[in-house]
């Protein structure tokens, strides 16, 4: 991508400018002001004191070239920025499509009054006839525009953005060094870099010794956030749809705290970047071993979770788990090594589960009710709280049904699908539908038994 730089006006009749340019150029953009005032005396004998662009002059010279994308427009009223109206002219964009270029010669010769830029990007140059980046420039239409490509394409010119590849890579940088001090482990780094080459491994060359400078002050910001952990754990229980993971959300939300919601994966810390809060969504005892689940819930020692790149540690200040299975329920088995490490085993194991779990909310129906959760699994109620969300229950409706006239269709699909339609006319009018496959009406329904499908009309005679 060419470098953008600003502008450079060359007057066509500045000969000492237009020497210093170069013999080829593979974009031109030119102003032309329809009526010229001839200066040069030389010029004049041979033009006259003034010369005369029209449109079929810059068609002309159009048709001597193959393989480019050309763009012109005539700004016949345009305003200056002190309100002054501008002299008509013509702005002219083109360029190769191949890897030949324009003999400046050329141009001069077909155009030998007027203004010749350098160092406009293409873009920019056909965004610049409609005035798109200048509004206090007359407004013009991309219909005023006469092009030789298609509407698609010139909607792309018109619309694109150019950004500076200095900007560019300011940016690129900066995202990896905010990513880095938000807790990017450096394998995820050069899982990144291998990744995206084209966008991240230039800027790894460039400024490698201050990425590895940014890793050092990462890991001095996370040890000083490992010294301070003091956490609070939640557990809140209570059957689906009760609202459990939008009351843990608005725990979260209430404080002016960040959250990360997990899935009921073993990787549950996967999306983790430091949030405030870890909720532990649908949480079952199953998902975790014991003695792991222990070292995410110690509320004042850190050490790493088990994730995909690199162990994680929680570095926030609460710890959300929602689960349908009450906490009385988990990790039952405490005497067996079923469920339980060889190490966790027995009464004082569960003390340990049971001491790090501060309070338990249990959702049901309208209410929210708060318990104090001691070291022995003592629960005591402290609050019962209205819970919002369950006023949303009598609004709910219930599964739309699928139209029979649409399954209908589905199984006739079905049997052209598969080249048995003709049978399937016959299988439907002969005798092989009997029993639950019979079309149900008001008197003739059906339900299922353990035994089979039998008629409910008889049961209610029984």
């Amino acid at each position: 991508m060419p470098k953008l730089v600003k502008p450079k006006d060359i007057d066509l009749q500045n000969e000492k400018a237009c020497n210093d340019l170069k013999d080829r150029m593979r974009m031109v953009f030119m102003r032309l002001t329809v009526t010229n005032e001839v200066k040069n005396p030389e010029m004049i004998k041979k033009y006259g004191e003034t010369f005369t662009y029209t449109e079929e002059h810059i068609k002309e010279f159009l048709k001597r070239y193959d393989c480019i994308e050309y763009f012109y427009i005539l700004h016949a009223n345009d305003t200056n920025e002190l309100g002054d109206i501008e002299q008509p002219h013509y702005h002219i964009c083109m360029r190769y499509t191949t890897e030949s270029s324009f003999s400046f010669k050329a141009v001069k010769n077909a155009f030998p009054f007027g203004m010749i830029q350098v160092g406009r990007h293409w873009n920019s140059m056909i965004q610049y006839l409609i005035h798109k980046n200048d509004k206090k420039k007359t407004q013009h239409e991309a219909s005023e525009i006469v092009t030789n490509v298609d509407s698609a394409t010139l909607k792309f010119y018109l619309e694109s953005e150019y950004k500076d590849p200095k900007k560019i890579e300011e940016e690129t940088l900066d995202e990896l060094l905010q990513m880095i001090l938000n807790g990017l482990s450096k394998k995820e780094y050069y899982v990144m870099l291998d990744s995206d080459r084209e966008k991240y491994l230039p800027i790894h060359k460039k400024h490698a010794n201050k990425i590895n400078e940014f890793f050092k002050i990462q890991k001095t910001l996370f040890a000083e956030k490992v010294k301070k952990r003091d956490i609070q754990t939640v557990f809140i229980e209570g059957s689906a749809g009760s609202g459990k993971t939008a009351y843990a959300i608005s725990l979260a939300e209430s404080q002016g705290l960040t959250y990360y919601v997990t899935g009921s994966s073993n990787d549950v810390m996967e999306g983790y970047d430091n949030e405030d809060v870890l909720i532990i969504d649908d949480g079952r005892s199953s998902i975790f071993k014991f003695s792991d689940f222990l070292k995410i819930i110690d509320p004042h020692t850190s050490t790493g979770i088990k994730s995909r790149y690199n162990n994680k540690i929680f570095v926030g200040s609460m710890i959300i788990i929602t689960s349908y299975v009450p906490l009385y329920d988990w990790y039952r088995k405490c005497t067996d090594n079923e469920d339980m490490d060889k190490d966790y085993n027995g009464s004082s194991a569960r003390q340990q589960l049971d001491r790090r779990i501060s309070t338990v909310i249990s959702i049901d129906q309208a209410q929210i009710k708060v318990y104090n959760h001691d070291e022995y699994g003592e629960d005591t109620l402290i609050q019962r709280i209205p819970n919002a969300a369950y006023l949303l229950k009598s609004n709910k409706k219930p599964a739309k049904r699928v139209d029979r006239d649409v399954l209908l269709k589905a199984a006739d699909h079905l049997a052209k699908k598969l080249n048995v339609d003709e049978e399937y006319e016959k299988f439907k009018d002969g005798e092989y539908l009997k029993g639950p496959q019979r079309d149900c009406n008001e008197t003739d329904e059906w339900i299922y038994r353990s035994d089979g499908y039998v008629d409910i009309n008889e049961i209610i005679k029984k």
